[in-house]
């Protein structure tokens, strides 16, 4: 699992960034994966349950498990004595104090299980994870059989219709204030490249296709697409969180916001994003004027991650996505 590791971090993905394989800025593309940005935090995290992924993969595979071992029986095994703990997060929790004050990052909310929806952890299940290869392989890659699973453009497009019909009493802001709550509960980071790139996965040579790829096939009868002969979308997986102690099993998907309605797309989940955006004086938060819109969100300092002018600034709040 390690060598698996230091070929990925130290060959593979060096390899790509010499050759420019990378989004532009400014791409459709570049600002989709804007809203999903990882933090440093998160990426490290990332790290240590790719060993354990990898780690599930080289046990699957030598003892021939089958999915169901490998989601119910190699989570029971005991990791504490490997180096898949040095740095898991479980192992370096601090305890629960009284504060007056809830924890930025949802930790300690609930006292008897203080990692239960923090933020950087994994999402929970409601069915076992149904993956190609039993530990992490999409199904989608599989194509003409059973197993397989179609294009999601293809889904998406039998599903919804393009056709605008307007609701017969819900105004604008029904969505709009939909969307704030699911963005205070969950916000779910993609995986990058080297020194946290933005990966390119269409238009790339099998040699420098990066693991973590997993581009959208466009129809040929695509109603949007198919005029312009675009047949491949870009698309990258989403960011992988260690398990409760960084145990062995297959593959799960973090959660980068807390689980709690705290309002944390605005102050932020951790204390750094907080300190940021805050002025220290009587509880206020940064703003900045506008004579036509009043006060507003304070700037960004990434002038690539929003269609910068000099009277258009980007935002910068508690949530990548603002």
């Amino acid at each position: 699992a390690h060598t698996a590791m230091h070929h990925r971090f130290h060959q593979l993905e060096p390899a790509i960034h010499r050759k420019g394989i990378r989004q532009i800025p400014g791409s459709p593309e570049w600002f989709m994966s804007v809203s999903h940005s990882p933090r440093e935090a998160t990426r490290n995290l990332t790290h240590v349950a790719l060993l354990a992924e990898e780690a599930t993969k080289y046990m699957a595979q030598a003892l021939g498990l089958s999915a169901e071992q490998v989601h119910f029986g190699l989570p029971e095994i005991d990791v504490s004595a490997t180096r898949l703990t040095d740095a898991c997060p479980a192992a370096m929790e601090l305890p629960c104090e009284p504060h007056k004050y809830r924890a930025l990052s949802g930790h300690c909310n609930n006292v008897q299980n203080p990692h239960w929806g923090v933020a950087g952890s994994r999402y929970v299940r409601f069915l076992p994870p149904d993956y190609a290869d039993g530990v992490s392989l999409p199904r989608g890659v599989i194509t003409n059989t059973k197993r397989g699973l179609p294009s999601a453009r293809v889904v998406s497009l039998a599903v919804h219709s393009s056709v605008d019909v307007p609701h017969s009493h819900l105004v604008s802001m029904f969505p709009v204030w939909a969307q704030f709550i699911a963005n205070d509960i969950s916000l779910t980071p993609q995986m990058t490249g080297f020194n946290g790139e933005r990966l390119k996965c269409c238009g790339i040579d099998f040699n420098d296709f990066h693991p973590e790829c997993f581009p959208i096939r466009l129809p040929d009868t695509d109603p949007v697409f198919g005029p312009t002969r675009q047949r491949c979308q870009e698309y990258t997986r989403s960011a992988s969180a260690p398990r409760t102690g960084c145990t062995l099993g297959p593959r799960e998907q973090m959660n980068d916001a807390t689980s709690f309605l705290d309002a944390s797309v605005i102050y932020g989940n951790s204390q750094q994003e907080s300190d940021v955006l805050r002025t220290f004086k009587g509880g206020e938060l940064r703003v900045q004027t506008s004579a036509n819109y009043g006060p507003l969100m304070p700037p960004g300092e990434n002038k690539s991650n929003c269609r910068y002018s000099l009277s258009h600034k980007c935002f910068k709040s508690g949530d990548v996505r603002a």
